[in-house]
């Protein structure tokens, strides 16, 4: 596979910031709380829904620039570098978060046995995936070929168990939003504005900037989140996943 800027983040900070309460809301329904690791925190969009919530909060980020915003913002620790290489003290944690960066690590089972490391006994390993590959040819054509630059990997539902037990976690739960309309939508503004889109790429920028991307944005999370939640299963999806350490039996 290629390689990617572990630095460079293509999406809006609604991306982060609309879903936040949701996401933490996901962890809550396996740890009330405890000390949670933020993994690729980025400006700490999840981190102060997190703390929020009740959680203590570290984080692991490889941007020093967004690494100093979470410090500055949220006074919590935060390890600047990658989870495959960190040196947080192992069997700290009670759960741990990361959005849509399964697709992007050179070696996802690798990263995920990393984070396994770093959680208590009984800690939770919560995270957000898409679910992209395998897709009928009827969706491929309403989704067209979705705005990921940086993915390294595509997924369904049976890999990503498959997944975590190559890393010696078990699945606990999986929910799945349905994004092919929303995935539609960005695929059409993609079209319609080609030459800034590839500009907007190579940049690592958002597709949708200036005073009206916010709008556009919130709008687009809810196409996932809100409507997706309840659309036909089948197609383009994303997913909350929680998984626990496979322990040697006594």
């Amino acid at each position: 596979m290629g390689s990617i800027d572990p630095q460079v983040d293509h999406h809006h900070r609604v991306y982060y910031e609309a879903p936040a309460a949701a996401r933490v809301a996901w962890v809550k329904r396996f740890k009330q709380k405890g000390l949670l690791l933020d993994i690729g925190c980025g400006d700490g969009e999840f981190t102060r829904a997190a703390i929020g919530a009740g959680f203590e909060v570290e984080g692991i980020e490889p941007n020093p620039d967004r690494v100093a915003t979470v410090k500055k913002r949220s006074a919590i620790p935060v390890e600047q570098g990658l989870i495959e290489e960190s040196s947080l003290p192992a069997g700290r944690y009670d759960a741990s978060f990361h959005v849509d960066l399964l697709s992007h690590f050179p070696d996802p089972v690798a990263a995920l046995r990393a984070i396994a490391e770093k959680m208590r006994d009984d800690g939770v390993i919560c995270f957000e995936v898409g679910l992209f590959s395998n897709l009928p040819l009827r969706w491929r054509r309403l989704a067209g070929r979705a705005n990921m630059p940086t993915h390294l990997w595509f997924f369904d539902a049976p890999s990503i168990e498959h997944l975590l037990d190559a890393a010696g976690l078990k699945l606990v739960a999986m929910r799945r939003y349905k994004v092919g309309v929303s995935t539609a939508v960005s695929a059409a503004l993609v079209a319609m504005r080609r030459e800034r889109a590839v500009a907007a790429t190579r940049a690592g920028l958002p597709m949708a900037r200036g005073r009206a991307s916010g709008v556009y944005y919130r709008f687009h999370m809810w196409l996932r989140y809100g409507l997706g939640r309840w659309l036909p299963i089948g197609g383009p999806q994303t997913a909350f996943v929680a998984a626990v350490r496979r322990l040697p039996a006594s």
